[in-house]
């Protein structure tokens, strides 16, 4: 049940965010007077900012790695890891900016690299190879939305990413390749309140699935607002003033990784050998404007770890599940949101 669970849990936040909440509500719906009253945009009034460029910086601590045991066996300290530290460039550039029609596409690039202490001559042969490699992800996406009237609208998602541990920036080789798409109809009650009803589906190396979800912003006043995606994100949002936006609340990230099968040696002869891991964190952001279009974010929080995994598609061969340590994290960068006037005019 628990590996259901992670599964369905990975799939929903690979296609929802990709680490943010801003990644469906395409277009900023701040001062909208002089949009017809015939269509609407999405998303709601006050919310965090969308972005256009974006460039972060993320830190974790470490701690003990532990085996994953069958239910009532007690877990096996295996080893230490030092830190997990992760960098994101995420771009978003509009091609059609209609007030009914929309179109958005976009590239990011996420690498992440795991630095490891003692461990357990056990697993030495694989986090020994894996320690201080460069994982890479490559995601090419576009985005669309449509409003049908001045209450209802659609967006739609679709992105083609490859992630592993090749060398050089990018290989387009089928074993990396990932596919994702999602299709969400939304109901926008108010400039203070929308919700909507969506499928996700996702395919990569190891599984397909498609899996509902719902998504719900409100605000209740002038500085306090919601914004969720479960299971993606709920977070709780305080506006501060125009030029500051604290959110708080609950994040949940994964991704899975080909790994070459001669790369590592505890799978070494081994076809499509793959990693994956996946975490909840315990989040506090803050949006600062610095200067028109330029704004700087700091997010700092809690990680908890469900668990990592490296499986083979060899029947009957054993999967190593270990569990790296709950740690604190740090994650900071800058990135571009357009002036709400802009979005106006």
């Amino acid at each position: 049940m628990r590996i259901v669970l992670i599964c369905s849990l990975t799939i929903a936040y690979s296609i929802l965010v990709a680490q943010s909440p801003q990644s469906l509500l395409l277009i900023d719906p701040q001062s909208q007077d002089s949009i017809s009253r015939k269509f609407c945009n999405p998303g709601i009034a006050n919310k965090s900012r969308s972005r256009g460029l974006e460039i972060t910086y993320n830190l974790s601590g470490g701690g003990l790695i532990e085996e994953e045991g069958l239910e009532g066996e007690e877990e096996r300290v295996l080893g230490h890891m030092k830190t997990q530290e992760s960098f994101t460039l995420k771009i978003r550039v509009p091609v059609l900016l209609r007030k009914d029609f929309k179109v958005l596409i976009g590239y990011d690039y996420q690498p992440e690299r795991y630095r490891f202490g003692n461990v357990d001559p056990e697993i030495m042969p694989l986090v020994g190879d894996l320690n201080d490699r460069l994982l890479k992800s490559n995601g090419f996406d576009i985005f669309m939305t449509k409003s049908l009237n001045d209450k209802l609208y659609t967006a739609f998602r679709f992105k083609v990413g490859f992630n592993g541990d090749y060398d050089g920036w990018i290989d387009f080789d089928r074993q990396y390749a990932t596919y994702n798409a999602i299709g969400l109809l939304g109901f926008k009650k108010s400039e203070n309140f929308e919700w909507g009803v969506g499928a996700v589906y996702s395919q990569n190396m190891r599984r397909t699935l498609v899996l509902p979800f719902v998504m719900l912003n409100k605000n209740f006043n002038d500085k306090w607002g919601i914004e969720t995606a479960p299971p993606a994100y709920l977070l709780g949002r305080y506006n501060m003033n125009p030029r500051s936006i604290l959110l708080f609340g609950a994040e949940y990230k994964s991704r899975m990784y080909a790994i070459s099968p001669n790369s590592i040696s505890f799978i070494q002869n081994r076809p499509n050998p793959t990693y994956n891991h996946a975490e909840f964190n315990a989040v506090v952001s803050l949006e600062k404007q610095i200067v028109p279009w330029i704004w700087f974010n700091l997010k700092a929080g809690y990680q908890f770890n469900l668990n990592s995994r490296y499986e083979t598609q060899v029947p009957g061969s054993p999967t190593l599940s270990i569990r790296p340590p709950n740690a604190p994290f740090v994650q900071f960068g800058i990135f571009l949101s357009p002036p709400d006037k802009l979005m106006s005019s």
